[in-house]
């Protein structure tokens, strides 16, 4: 009975012996398997890791050259900063010394409207029983006529580069007082009025109307001046030069027939 355990138990062993070592076998496979899994995972790992480390270089480079265009542009910013900085400080002061030549201008013209007003356009001898002073023209006058007050406060509005109105109140004074001895000077200016803004064709027929309506006037010879500049601002140069022929040889020695003879030997 003993014998018989023994060689069960015996044979049990060896049975469970070679199951043993066929398990050990295929567990031994299985870690080669396993091992050589790793192997390949870690140098896929290495190569994506040198692969990450040089596109990591990459862009650590451009963005050092970024960093450097960036301060490249900040500082021409900085520097076309001070520029115009530097430029308004110079604008400024033009504008200033611009707008104090301006206001200067402004002062020479008003004395002078106010002198034109009394004098003529050619300085012949006061119309007017007022005296000459330099107050801007607008002042009030003492003692002045409705007519001369028209005449006065058209004068004002030419000078503002108000035509319209200049116009209608020349006008007007031509109208109402036909024998004030401001009724040429009136229809010269409005002549004037349409030179100064080149509406030359109609300028020519207003100083015409000087010509004809007060021959013994003191603007004749300066009507035929303007004309004689309007036909040249045209393009016409055969009838500009008729016009001032014909005013150097009605008003020798004066300053309009000189003016016109330069005009002649400069436009030839």
């Amino acid at each position: 009975m003993n014998r018989k355990i023994i060689i069960v138990v015996s044979c049990l062993i060896l049975m469970s012996g070679c199951a043993l070592s066929r398990d050990v076998v295929y567990l031994d496979d299985r870690i080669d398997v396993i091992e050589k899994k790793i192997s390949n995972q870690k140098v896929s790992v290495e190569d994506s890791s040198k692969n990450i480390k040089g596109e990591y270089a990459k862009l650590n480079n451009r963005f050092d050259n970024l960093a450097e265009q960036i301060r490249r542009i900040d500082g021409r910013f900085e520097e076309n900063t001070y520029i115009q900085e530097k430029n308004k400080s110079s604008s400024d002061k033009l504008t200033t010394e611009i707008e104090r030549l301006d206001l200067l201008l402004a002062d020479l013209s008003r004395r002078m409207a106010h002198l034109e007003t009394y004098v003529g356009f050619n300085s012949d001898a006061p119309r007017m029983s007022a005296p000459v002073n330099t107050a801007p023209i607008t002042a009030p006058v003492t003692n002045t006529s409705p007519e001369a007050q028209l005449y006065i406060d058209a004068q004002a509005a030419l000078e503002k580069d108000d035509m319209k109105t200049a116009r209608e109140g020349f006008g007007r004074l031509i109208k109402n007082y036909p024998n004030s001895p401001n009724a040429d000077n009136a229809q010269f200016w409005i002549g004037e009025s349409f030179y100064r803004e080149k509406w030359y064709q109609k300028a020519i027929l207003e100083y015409q109307k000087v010509i004809e309506n007060y021959p013994k006037g003191n603007k004749v010879a300066s009507a035929y001046l303007k004309q004689g500049l309007a036909f040249f601002e045209l393009g016409e140069a055969d009838n500009a030069k008729l016009i001032l022929n014909e005013l150097i040889k009605k008003f020798q020695g004066s300053s309009e027939a000189a003016i016109a003879k330069k005009k002649l030997d400069s436009s030839k």
